[in-house]
């Protein structure tokens, strides 16, 4: 039976997991064995110690994690795992390095990319001349927006402030009110996202971080309000500190 290689990285990690996790020689014996089917091909390991916020590189390995060599990068591109068929082709932006051991990635490319989740797609033609299909390991889209700006106040009620104490910039610093006069937190942010000319490739929801020096950091969302465009939470202190 024939199984895209495509899918090979998927089959190495549930085999893995199995040998890894094994209560017992059968499983163990089995999914060694299927590791053993995986042998000839390559798979990635992201190298964080080489890499660099402008270049990404991957470690070649085999199913049992040894290093690995190929022949020739074919192919290279990133897919948005929402929509497979969107990839942008990064193939100049690649190639094999550490004596044709790892692979190397070029980030830059990632600023005129639209906002979403990616995936890494090589192509290479491994030592007995196969060519082998290898999913990259993370997600990547680092470059988040292109601009954004934070309205915040204090409120002793649910309603929207007259007045904010900061209108602009992000990250915010803020001197904080009286907490039982003023208990609410009342945010806007409105943001450009990476990408997104038109204003619509949005996610419905951002994380915002409260945190006060030498204390444990809070985290609260604000969804996203197409009336007002932008994102909005109100949040009360009596729940947070």
């Amino acid at each position: 039976m024939n199984f895209p290689t495509e899918n090979f990285s998927l089959y190495r990690n549930y085999f893995l997991g199995k040998a890894i996790g094994a209560q017992n020689v059968r499983t163990a014996n089995l999914a060694l064995q299927g590791l053993k089917l995986l042998e000839d091909y390559h798979f990635v390991v992201l190298d964080t110690a080489a890499s660099s916020g402008s270049q990404l590189q991957f470690n070649l390995v085999n199913a049992f994690s040894h290093g690995a060599k190929a022949k020739s990068l074919t192919s290279a591109v990133y897919y948005n795992l929402a929509d497979p068929s969107a990839t942008t082709d990064i193939k100049k932006g690649a190639a094999l390095v550490n004596e044709k051991k790892s692979i190397a990635v070029d980030t830059s490319i990632q600023k005129d990319m639209a906002w979403g989740s990616y995936q890494l797609l090589f192509v290479v033609e491994n030592q007995d001349g196969k060519e082998v299909y290898i999913r990259g390991s993370l997600h990547l889209k680092p470059k988040i927006y292109e601009g954004i700006a934070v309205s915040f106040a204090q409120t002793a009620t649910w309603k929207s402030p007259a007045e904010y104490q900061v209108s602009e910039g992000w990250p915010v610093v803020f001197e904080a009110l009286n907490t039982n006069q003023n208990p609410v937190i009342h945010l806007q942010i409105d943001a450009q996202f990476a990408g997104d000319q038109a204003g619509k490739d949005r996610p419905a929801t951002v994380y915002a971080i409260l945190s006060r020096e030498g204390q444990v950091p809070y985290s609260f969302h604000a969804d996203y309000v197409a009336g007002i465009q932008r994102y909005q939470i109100d949040a009360d202190l009596a729940f947070m500190i």
